[in-house]
């Protein structure tokens, strides 16, 4: 799939013929159909960058222009347009200049100089719509968070959240107005994908009170074995017995109940895909509202936001909320979630007891489809491996959101059983690996299946919070062993 030396710039290479092939798609209108070659173009240039980092290098970069490229058709498409109107005719210009200016004087910081050019577009646009006050107190609202976001960076956080917030700001753009987070920090960004509905029955492994633990974290014994009672095991113990505790007081019993007698009970899922294109929620209310009031082809919601997500089928906008997002107000991100709400319940048909578990579900089905190598584009007709990996990010930050929500509003039990779950597991394994453990009990039994059928989500919760990053105080490190609040790294093998 190389290119010679000579000729590259003439003809195409394999790698860019993909590339083209792999940017499209059907279109139902004018009656054109590609037969899904543009997945199987994509999925090709995916499996070559596998274990070939050259190949993955000019994949990339192929990529990247062409979002690139995109990127600039559509400023100038909206330049045009901004400049047609005579009332902002001035402004588009000014900005272009203003952000070039920008760009300079911030690796040339001059002293004595006059207010930066986000200030002065900001002063302009304050006196044309009478906001000095308003741009005074944002000004010192953005300072002061600021500052806190500086002393809470010593805080440790989960090795998993680092790695999503360590991404490029500008690695979302929104699809209509292509600006991210740095140009419109007040906007919620938003990914679009694809959820549908998954029905396991019970006979086939997919009974919730199996899958989360329920059933494990019940069987546990009473006391801790004495050969087993040492500092970290009576530890993880403890924590496992609570969230027993707490199940016990909840509906556990119920559902055990339900799950033992009717084996053929069907249990229903969300499961989640996503081609990686943001959208600003703002934007695409407008755009709905234009779609549906085009006089000449009207287009519903969804319609529209697959034109506008590459013509990959989406029914559903996540919100992108992170530590990055203060600026955003609370009542845009309260809506967004109550959007995804009413699109979960409309999927199952009925309103989950908990999203906590939801996501927590959801993001166990979307591991297992990557770890059995299933083709994620086949749901919705796009997404490679790399756009799923982000959605995969982003929706362990909604997991650990919705526990947060579970403690102080939802149930404290749903929080503790999810928290004391991979705990609880732990101290199961190392029950039934001792050597007066008997396995012709009933309970003991229980206690063995339960560990295998909760092995995936127990190191999901693991991972998703026991799992800090390297922002740890020295006395949480014993010697060169990993601290204990690293649950994941020390007992990994015993979680796969």
């Amino acid at each position: 799939a190389e290119s010679g030396t000579g000729g590259a710039d003439e003809s195409p290479d394999l790698l860019t013929l993909c590339h083209w092939i792999e940017s499209t798609s059907d279109n139902t209108s004018s009656g054109i159909t590609t037969n899904d070659i543009g997945i199987l173009a994509e999925t090709l240039l995916d499996e070559l960058k596998q274990d070939n980092q050259v190949t993955a290098v000019k994949v990339n970069l192929i990529r990247k222009k062409t979002r690139e490229r995109k990127r600039e058709i559509a400023e100038e498409r909206r330049s045009k347009a901004l400049v047609g109107m005579s009332a902002f005719g001035r402004l588009v210009g000014s900005a272009a200049a203003e952000k070039s200016t920008l760009a300079t004087s911030a690796n040339q910081p001059i002293s004595g100089a006059p207010a930066p050019s986000d200030a002065r577009s900001g002063s302009m646009l304050a006196s044309m719509f009478g906001l000095s006050s308003f741009l005074s107190s944002s000004t010192q609202s953005r300072a002061s968070s600021s500052a806190k976001d500086s002393s809470a960076e010593t805080k440790a956080k989960p090795a998993w959240m680092a790695e999503m917030e360590a991404m490029d700001d500008e690695a979302f753009a929104c699809a209509v107005c292509q600006e991210g987070r740095t140009l419109q920090p007040s906007e919620l960004l938003g990914l679009y994908a694809f959820i549908k509905k998954v029905t396991i029955s019970s006979a086939q492994g997919g009974a919730k009170s199996d899958i989360d633990g329920t059933n494990m974290l019940i069987a546990l014994p009473k006391s801790l074995p004495l050969a087993l009672a040492t500092g970290e095991m009576s530890n993880l113990f403890r924590k496992g017995k609570t969230s027993a505790d707490a199940l016990l007081g909840s509906h556990a019993l119920s559902a055990m109940a339900i799950s033992s007698v009717g084996s053929s009970r069907n249990n229903y899922y969300i499961t989640t895909v996503s081609a990686g294109n943001a959208i600003h929620c703002s934007c695409h209310t407008k755009a709905k509202a234009a779609d549906r009031s085009n006089p000449k082809a009207p287009k519903s919601e969804w319609e529209g936001a697959t034109l506008r997500n590459s013509r990959v089928t989406c029914n559903i906008i996540l919100p992108l909320v992170s530590s990055k997002v203060s600026e955003v107000p609370l009542m845009a991100v309260e809506a967004a979630l109550a959007d995804v709400n009413t699109v979960v319940t409309n999927t199952l048909g009925t309103r989950p007891k908990s999203m906590l578990w939801v996501v927590l579900h959801d993001l166990r089905l979307l591991l297992l489809r990557m770890a059995y190598g299933e083709a994620l584009n086949s749901d919705c007709g796009g997404g490679s491996l790399s756009s799923n990996f982000l959605l995969l990010l982003y929706q362990m930050y909604s997991a650990d959101m919705y526990a947060i929500n579970a403690e102080h509003d939802e149930s404290p039990e749903v929080a503790k059983h999810a928290r004391g779950l991979s705990s609880g597991f732990l101290a199961a394994v190392e029950i039934a690996q001792a050597p007066g453990f008997d396995r012709h009990d009933s309970r003991s039994k229980r206690l063995e299946k339960g560990i295998a059928d909760t092995a995936p989500m127990a190191s999901l919760c693991s991972i998703l919070f026991f799992n800090p990053g390297k922002e740890i105080s020295e006395s949480d490190v014993e010697g060169n062993n990993p601290s204990p609040k690293r649950q994941w790294e020390m007992y990994k093998e015993k979680f796969l």
